[in-house]
């Protein structure tokens, strides 16, 4: 009983500042009021969904300056950016607070990078279940993503529990207060991991080719909500391949796919960690990227 009552007021007390643990739940928190404001915006109005990438690399006011200067309309510019979120993640995302509310953009960006769009990325249920999805969403959700048992709880107890869906946002907040430096370290350790993955996969030669099916029914989606999706390969400092499969993938559903993996101005100095676009990189893609748009928003006003 004592175990039950600490965790109740556990649970309690997190839930009445859940938003204090991150400026990410914040965000995630303003999805709802962003779709409102698309929503009242009128035409034409382009939605960015993404990551961190996103959060980092795209330059809402500078889009909008540079739709106006390559002639389009005032377009009306809107950014959903949760951290370290994958395609399911999207998905449930604009399921759950555009397309069941009859919402969609006139035009919709999805930004990637390396293999970002392959059917084997990593699954979060817990946060899906937490923020981004609800009960009416698990039909779909248990057949087509979350086939595991272990996915399964995971969503459902996240979905009644913010305590179990946000211990990782804690720990992390915990060791950031004990371990000096842990920042850093956490992500020098990061860096190392990754470079493993790789060595481990060359020695264990050609993988078998990535399937897209969960892009195409994303897609599918976004398209039929009235969005004119665009998918684009983000830039970044080392270069990487994309899959004709993919590209197939995108254009199979009527979408765009736009390729600026490499662009004129931005060096290894335009990043903030070998990842992430900073403010100088972010400027000179928004701006290349508003002029391959332009086209996009001026269709979608028409």
């Amino acid at each position: 009983m004592a175990i039950a009552a600490v965790a109740v007021l556990g649970e309690y007390a997190l839930r009445s500042r859940e938003a204090s643990l991150s400026l990410d739940i914040q965000h995630i928190r303003r999805i709802p009021a962003i779709v409102n404001e698309l929503q009242a915006s009128g035409s034409p109005n382009v939605l960015f969904l993404g990551n961190s990438l996103t959060r980092h690399g795209v330059q809402a006011d500078t889009v909008a300056e540079s739709l106006r200067t390559a002639g389009a309309e005032p377009t009306h510019v809107y950014e959903i950016y949760p951290d370290d979120t994958t395609l399911t993640d999207w998905h449930y995302l604009y399921r759950r607070y555009l397309v069941e509310r009859g919402v969609h953009p006139d035009v919709l960006v999805v930004g990637f990078v390396l293999a970002q769009m392959e059917d084997t990325q990593a699954l979060h249920a817990e946060r899906v279940g937490r923020y981004f999805s609800d009960l009416s969403a698990a039909p779909e959700m248990f057949r087509e993503d979350f086939v595991s048992a272990g996915d399964r709880v995971g969503f459902l107890l996240a979905r009644v529990s913010s305590l179990y869906a946000n211990r990782e946002r804690l720990r992390d907040r915990a060791l950031h207060a004990l371990i000096p430096g842990y920042a850093q370290t956490a992500q020098e350790v990061n860096f190392s991991a990754k470079r493993a993955a790789e060595a481990k996969a060359v020695r264990l030669g050609p993988k078998p080719a990535p399937t897209y099916k969960k892009l195409r029914r994303f897609l599918r989606m976004t398209q039929e909500s009235g969005a004119r999706t665009v998918v684009v390969a983000m830039p970044q400092p080392e270069p990487y391949e994309v899959s004709p499969g993919m590209v197939s993938a995108v254009e199979s559903t009527g979408a765009r796919f736009l390729d600026m993996r490499s662009l004129p101005g931005i060096s290894d100095e335009d990043y903030l960690d070998g990842f992430h676009l900073a403010p100088t990189g972010a400027r000179v893609y928004s701006e290349h990227l508003a002029k391959l748009l332009s086209r996009g928003t001026q269709a979608a006003r028409r």
